[in-house]
Parts: C-alpha cells; sequence; structure tokens
C-alpha cells in the first residue's frame, strides 16, 4: 500500500508539474533540490500560489512571499518574474482548475478547490524531507515557507514512527490472556475479533 501511495503522489506531482510549468521559473534549473525532488517542489508551489490565490490574496501579497522562498535557485527571480509566474497559475487554474489536465484524470483530486491537494503534497514533503532535515527544521521551513500557520499543525504534520503502534500491537491480547476473569477475558476475547457480532445473530 506505501508503494501504491507513493506512485499515486509521483503521478499527481508530474502531473501539476507538467500542466502548469510552461513558465521560466517552473524550469527545472531555477528549482533548487535533487532530481525526484523536482517534481514535487515545482507541484507544492503551483499550489501554494493557487490556494493563496484562492484565499484572495493579491498579486503582490503572493510575489512578496515567493520573493524569500528557498525553493528558488540563484540567481533568485526579480518580482517581474514572480508576478508573472502568479498570473500564470491563476490563468490556469481558472481555465482549467487543479484537475484540468489529462495526466490528472482518475487521479480523485477535488476539482473545487487546490487546498486539499496542497496538504496532501505537504504531507509527502515533510515525509521525504525529514529525511535529511532535523524535525525542528521542517517545522521551521513549513512555517516560514509553506504556509502552515502556527507550529502545533507543523508538528502535527511531522511524520511519526511506527514503531510504538509496532510495540503495542499485541498488547491486548496479552492482556486478555492475563485477565483472572475468565469470562472477562473470553467476551473481550470474542469482541475483538469479531466473532462477537456473529454470536449474537445465530443467537
Amino acid at each position: 500500500m506505501t508503494d501504491l501511495r507513493e506512485q499515486w503522489i509521483r503521478k499527481i506531482c508530474t502531473g501539476i508539474a507538467t500542466a502548469v510549468g510552461h513558465h521560466a521559473l517552473m524550469d527545472p534549473a531555477r528549482i533548487v533540490g535533487d532530481t525526484s525532488d523536482l517534481d514535487p517542489l515545482r507541484a507544492l508551489l503551483v499550489l501554494r500560489i493557487a490556494v493563496l490565490d484562492a484565499r484572495g490574496r493579491s498579486t503582490a501579497h503572493i510575489t512578496e512571499l515567493l520573493a524569500t522562498h528557498p525553493v528558488f535557485a540563484d540567481p533568485k527571480p526579480d518580482t517581474d518574474e514572480l508576478t508573472s509566474l502568479v498570473k500564470h497559475v491563476r490563468r490556469h487554474v481558472e481555465h482549467d482548475g487543479i484537475t484540468g489536465s489529462v495526466l490528472l484524470i482518475g487521479l480523485g483530486l477535488r476539482t473545487a478547490t487546490p487546498e486539499s491537494a496542497y496538504a496532501l503534497l505537504l504531507d509527502h514533503w515533510c515525509r521525504r524531507r525529514s529525511r535529511a532535515a532535523t524535525a525542528a527544521k521542517v517545522v521551521r521551513e513549513l512555517t516560514r515557507h509553506w504556509g502552515v500557520e502556527d507550529s502545533w499543525t507543523a508538528e502535527a504534520l511531522e511524520p511519526r514512527s511506527l514503531a510504538p503502534l509496532e510495540a503495542c500491537s499485541d498488547t491486548i491480547w496479552s492482556r486478555l490472556k492475563a485477565e483472572p476473569d475468565g469470562r472477562v477475558g473470553r467476551a473481550a476475547s470474542l469482541a475483538c475479533s469479531g466473532e462477537a457480532t456473529r454470536l449474537e445473530s445465530s443467537g
């Protein structure tokens, strides 16, 4: 399932980056990142602009936020280039929406708003970024550059290890075996295994 999810997200990133990528600032050479990170970063950038635009932020405001964004390689884009990019994304979204590209058909994105797609890709970015940066740095980047408005939300996006869940996976069965009242243990065991419903329907 994890591999299928990764493939699905890669298709979304490629679809968005390709569909809206016909702009000088969307050229991979203008984006900071490894080759495998370029489409996710380009897609996130497009969605960041689309989300801000959907919230009614002005072109000047969006341009100001982008001017300090580390996603752009040196030489950093000037105000005219950033303004052009914002207008380019706006035209595309107004005309086709986020899912207008044939590359995105059938991938399950909502057509009405870019927020859900942005949240999905931001979660994906967090997981990838956490492999190379500390949790504190990931949280700072989320709040400073990707529009996560508070540290609580940023910390919630921080990837968690599955080790605690693995450690607790058989705890319930261990406790049931140690239960001194056999009736309680048996009833709870049946409920956990789904047999209680079957017994009720047959009895």
